[in-house]
């Protein structure tokens, strides 16, 4: 694990991460401890590294320097009106990419000295990693609460339908009942997505169990399955349409999927991240 660069359990994977060799890395390592005069990291051969009691003691106070360093990199910068630093970014999976991809090629475009890195990862996780100072910001699937300390903007707020083949008989249908859907094989996210955290949500309103058949990750793959008549997707209606489904919207409740954009509470502190926030529409940055 390295501070601010996220956890990696080895020296190897890390200094992969770092474009950095192996032996270095384990250098500067054994270096810092020698300085501290106590093991950062208990070696476990093949299996990595963890970190010891004074490891974990370090690693808050380790990530507030780097961050304090950015500050002062961007502050040298901006006399020369560039931003500088690193911004690090979650992307919730299996969510509309497109809400990712813009804002980063202008990013790029008007600050080039910004060094971005993006995980993947489900709702829950993008929020610890959020919260423990790991990232600066997140886009992740909610259809309830968020934690405290956290802050969010509304990226997207769509509605679930069911994603049926043409040809099946609810293809010409207005809608369908919540209750009566739920007694159908069906194709849904996984637990942590938005549209999975939504459609849990409605059916523990109703009391009802649902008859899960298959849970995919991969848009492409849910359209497979429903194409081949193996199960009746769950899916944001924009998905539904891409994946040549029909959408048949859900009633009695209809239910709704989130998509936030979310940061710590009082706004990244970071240059880089408050110059993406700025690009995004934020006033606040």
């Amino acid at each position: 694990m390295l501070p601010g660069r996220g956890d990696h359990g080895g020296f190897t994977r890390a200094a992969e991460a770092l474009a950095i060799t192996q032996p270095g890395i384990s250098a500067q390592v054994a270096r810092l401890e020698r300085e501290l005069g106590e093991s950062l990291f208990e070696r476990a051969g093949r299996a990595g590294a963890r970190l010891t009691e004074a490891g974990r003691a370090a690693v808050g106070p380790a990530r507030d320097a780097l961050a304090s360093t950015d500050v002062v990199r961007a502050a040298v910068a901006s006399v020369s009106g560039l931003v500088t630093g690193r911004l690090a970014l979650g992307h919730v999976s299996s969510g509309a990419t497109t809400t990712l991809l813009e804002p980063l090629t202008a990013l790029r475009r008007r600050h080039p000295g910004v060094e971005v890195s993006l995980v993947e990862d489900r709702s829950e996780g993008l929020l610890r990693r959020l919260l423990a100072g790991e990232l600066d910001l997140a886009w992740v699937g909610s259809a309830g609460d968020l934690p405290p300390g956290v802050e969010h903007r509304a990226v997207l707020d769509e509605r679930l339908v069911l994603g049926v083949p043409p040809g099946h008989p609810w293809a010409g249908r207005r809608s369908v009942a919540l209750a009566t859907a739920l007694r159908e094989p069906l194709v849904v996210m996984p637990a942590g997505t938005g549209a999975r955290a939504a459609l849990d949500l409605a059916v523990g309103r109703t009391g009802e169990q649902a008859r899960i058949a298959f849970e995919c990750s991969a848009p492409d793959l849910v359209g497979a399955l429903v194409h081949r008549g193996l199960g009746v997707a769950v899916v944001p209606e924009p998905l539904a349409v891409a994946l040549g489904l029909v959408p048949v919207p859900l009633a009695r409740p209809a239910v709704r999927s989130r998509l936030l954009l979310v940061w710590r509470r009082g706004g990244p502190t970071a240059p880089a991240a408050r110059a993406f926030l700025a690009l995004l529409g934020d006033p606040s940055a």
